[in-house]
């Protein structure tokens, strides 16, 4: 039973549960008829959101945990305050703004957890060094703001811009799909600023009386922190006398995280995570309604036994309505049959999919049985290659070609053509002569044969506005061929006694083609290539468009590339473009700040050190290269900005208020901000890994990318960008010392 709920529809309203409405339905229909779902939106989108939300109250604790460990209590309990601060009132400008709590903007607030709170630690941080250099509560309270605000503010500013220009440039499906995501960070992010700069201060003065070193606070905590300091002040120093080994580890990490990503499979859009997926049987063209049929029932039995599958519906010579955004319902054919199967989770999905899919994927003669997980491709298949031409025959034998090269890599499971195999027709020639001495004209033999084959239409019986055409048909349970035709009786009304059709014509088998399909005008053939279940194709298609590529077309043909690999153009070159211009106006951002092109390009060269922690993590994980995860290189370089301005700021204030010599003032700030750019980092990795862990095809990406980018790209950046700057600006140092010496 298909129900459609249109727009103004009284019988289900928002928040009714619609399964009691199906149940109140499945009461009042006749018992011999048994009504199932077969999908519900509302079910799938409740388990989505409820599982982002178990990761997101896992994400808090976890961020939580992590500036209670690492922090004494007191300094601690301030900085976790903010988080649920910060997200309560993010939640409310979503709400005043009409913005939906659906997994994307959940994704968004997972994302921005861990950055929410780095804003406050930087400040807590800078106060209580405040209070133990002897300054008091209030002062430092004051100062710990005006001091850090303008850093911190551009690193916010940077963190949110790398998001806006998605909103801006992306679109299609995965425009409508990560609009909300910015949105939800800018407004995370400012709140967060706004908590930091009053609210932290205040919270500061009125429970912290004492600095990190303070009697109170002598500790486990304190002592990890001191002894983690006095690690890194040593290898600092030593990486100083080491300049080029430093500038050459940090090359070679990028130069690493390149190769690492080029041997990372790609994939556009991961495939949906849902305790639903779909059967889909195909016959050779021509095969009839009950072969067809014979298997669906086989397939549907076996399904119906599985304790892990909870419903099965079967259409046969025809496939369900659209029951899924980009999942389009198949032309009817004969030759067609659909199973959807309900299980009992997400994971059983999965487990079945694997299972059945190595089984029964060619267990039937003659027929493909495709184990379909829904996903968003809207192609018919992942690999796609179009071969355009004026002539049939010539576009033909290019397809022919191309098929062989597919067929030769290992995990493919399906080659095939949309012209479909020929179809298997008869051609009736009537021997006039001897069909006049019988007395049959060629209109009485061929209403004959339309009885026998496909049907002769005599009547139309309506059934209030829907016509039902009836037809005089012999009933035949198997396909029809040549030799039915040349054995079929037909009756002369001028004859007593039938004759067969072969006394009458000459009867032989031709082919035709069974769909010719056009592209834009032009006669074109598309060879479709499905891959088995945990294999990439653009792995495959990696390795085989060289071969396809070098083939020698014929005058007037040219190949094109459909599936996934443009699906991918389409929806990732946007958020390239959204990428460059996230790192101009990083740029401008910093420019502005600093006043100085060589210093904003200092803080921009540390950029590339988290190109090797995004490419590990993606290694280590398991995951492809798709949207998300670059959604996630994107949010990573923004942190990582953040973390040399926090840095490099300092440095200059250390020259330019104190007049520390460069190399003094370099180390000064490294050692002084090592703390915290090491906690607001670690809040940040910790804050993803309920991604990671969940196995998310779709978000997982982007976690594993944040969550190792950040480690290794907070080491990089401790070491890499001081010594970068010192011998950037050296020789300023050397010029002024020779000016002030001539003076």
């Amino acid at each position: 039973v298909s129900v459609e709920m249109r727009p103004g529809n009284n019988v289900v309203h928002f928040g009714d549960d619609v399964n009691k409405v199906i149940e109140k339905f499945s009461k009042e229909v006749p018992a011999d008829i048994k009504v199932s779902t077969i999908s519900s939106l509302p079910d799938a989108v409740s388990t989505a959101i409820t599982d982002f939300l178990r990761e997101f109250a896992i994400s808090i604790i976890g961020v939580i945990l992590v500036t209670i460990i690492l922090l004494p209590r007191r300094v601690a309990l301030v900085a976790a305050s903010t988080i649920p601060i910060s997200i309560l009132i993010t939640l409310g400008l979503m709400w005043l703004s009409g913005m939906d709590l659906q997994t994307v903007s959940l994704a968004g607030l997972i994302i921005v957890l861990g950055m929410v709170v780095d804003n406050a630690i930087v400040i807590i941080d800078n106060y209580v060094e405040k209070l133990d250099n002897g300054i008091t509560p209030f002062e430092a309270a004051t100062k710990s703001v005006t001091d850090l605000f303008l850093s911190v503010f551009t690193a916010t500013l940077i963190i949110i811009f790398c998001f806006i220009p998605m909103a801006f440039l992306m679109t299609g499906e995965a425009g409508d799909f990560v609009k909300s995501l910015p949105m939800t960070v800018g407004y995370a992010l400012f709140v967060s600023l706004g908590v930091a700069a009053f609210l932290v201060p205040l919270m500061s003065y009125l429970f912290i009386k004492i600095g990190i070193q303070g009697d109170e606070n002598k500790g486990k905590k304190v002592e990890f922190l001191n002894a983690l300091q006095r690690f890194y002040d040593k290898v600092l120093e030593k990486s100083f006398n080491n300049k080029k080994l430093v500038l050459s580890i940090g090359v070679a990490s990028f130069i690493i995280g390149l190769v690492l990503l080029s041997f990372t499979p790609q994939l556009p859009f991961p495939q949906i995570e849902r305790n639903q997926f779909a059967v889909e049987v195909y016959l050779p063209s021509g095969s009839s309604l009950e072969q067809t049929d014979l298997i669906i029932k086989d397939l549907e039995g076996k399904l119906q036994k599985d304790p892990r599958v909870k419903t099965v519906a079967s259409f046969i010579g025809t496939s369900s309505p659209r029951f899924h955004t980009l999942y389009a319902p198949n032309f009817p054919a004969k030759n067609y049959g659909q199973l959807v199967v309900i299980t009992e989770s997400n994971e059983a999905t999965i487990q079945v999919l694997d299972e059945y899919s190595k089984k029964y994927s060619n267990c039937y003669p003659q027929a493909y049985i495709k184990w379909k997980q829904l996903d968003m491709l809207p192609a018919k298949a992942p690999i796609e290659v179009r071969i355009s031409g004026d002539s049939i025959n010539t576009i033909k034998q290019v397809a022919n070609q191309v098929s062989d090269v597919m067929r030769r890599y290992k995990g493919v499971a399906w080659v095939r053509t949309d012209y479909e195999e020929p179809l298997e027709g008869v051609s009736v020639n009537i021997n006039q002569d001897e069909a006049n001495r019988l007395g049959y004209s060629r209109s009485l033999l061929g209403y004959s044969l339309m009885v026998g084959t496909k049907g002769f239409p005599v009547s139309t019986i309506w059934e209030n506005d829907y016509p039902v055409n009836v037809v005089l048909k012999v009933d035949k349970n198997k396909k029809t061929n040549v030799d039915d035709i040349k054995n079929q009786y037909v009756t002369s009304p001028f004859m007593v006694s039938s004759v067969p059709v072969r006394e009458l014509a000459d009867v032989k088998a031709e082919w035709t083609e069974g769909e010719i399909i056009r592209r834009n005008g032009v006669r074109t053939i598309t060879v479709r290539t499905d891959v088995d279940r945990g294999i990439y194709a653009a792995t495959i298609l990696s390795e085989a468009k060289p071969v396809i590529d070098a083939i020698k077309l014929p005058a007037g043909v040219n190949i094109e590339y459909g599936g996934e690999l443009e699906f991918g153009q389409e929806n990732m070159t946007p958020l390239y473009y959204a990428l460059v211009v996230s790192i101009v106006i990083m740029f401008l951002i910093l420019l502005a700040q600093f006043r100085s092109i060589k210093t904003s390009l200092l803080i921009m060269a540390t950029l590339p050190l988290s190109i090797f922690g995004a490419a590990l993590g993606l290694k280590i994980t398991a995951y492809p290269v798709g949207v998300t995860a670059l959604m996630g290189i994107i949010s990573l370089m923004g942190i990582v900005a953040r973390n040399g301005i926090i840095l490099i700021s300092y440095a200059e204030e250390l020259q330019r208020e104190q007049n520390f010599p460069l190399k003094e003032a370099v180390l000064a700030a490294a050692k002084r901000r090592m703390r915290p750019i090491f906690l607001t980092s670690s809040a940040a990795a910790v804050g993803v890994i309920p991604m990671i862990a969940s196995r998310s095809t779709l978000w997982g990406p982007l976690g594993a990318i944040i969550c190792f980018g950040l480690i290794f790209s907070m080491i990089l950046t401790l070491f890499v960008l001081p010594v970068l700057y010192y011998l950037a600006n050296r020789h300023n140092e050397v010029k002024a010392v020779v000016e002030e010496a001539v003076l």
